[in-house]
């Protein structure tokens, strides 16, 4: 019985592999579905250069902003040996930090999960 929703597949393209490498596509598959379906898969999830090179960047970006707030952290450490500030206002400075840290990786998240 065929779903309401699921359209028909009438199209087709064909392919031509060596015995080698449908051997390894059968492995790769392993004992899920058919193997139509697992190459259809494979084929329609795969992301483009230009997603991955967006990726990249936006990898690359949050290991900066994640430098900058570890300077931040050591910029407190120094004050506080420095000025003998009390543990109440290292314990409020660090917290603000860490929102930080939480916010960004939160955006960050959510950009690469589009």
């Amino acid at each position: 019985m065929k779903k309401l929703k699921e359209k028909s597949r009438d199209k087709s393209i064909q392919i031509r592999l060596t015995e080698e490498e449908l051997k390894a596509l059968q492995q790769s598959k392993g004992k899920k579905g058919t193997l139509a379906r697992y190459a259809r898969e494979k084929l329609l999830s795969d992301t483009t250069h230009t997603e991955r090179q967006q990726t990249i960047k936006q990898y690359a970006d949050l290991v900066f902003q994640l430098k900058k707030i570890g300077t931040n952290i050591n910029q407190i450490a120094h004050q506080l040996n420095k000025n003998d500030l009390t543990k109440v206002e290292v314990i409020v400075a660090l917290r603000k930090e860490l929102e930080l840290i939480r916010a960004l990786a939160d955006n960050k998240v959510k950009e690469v999960v589009k």
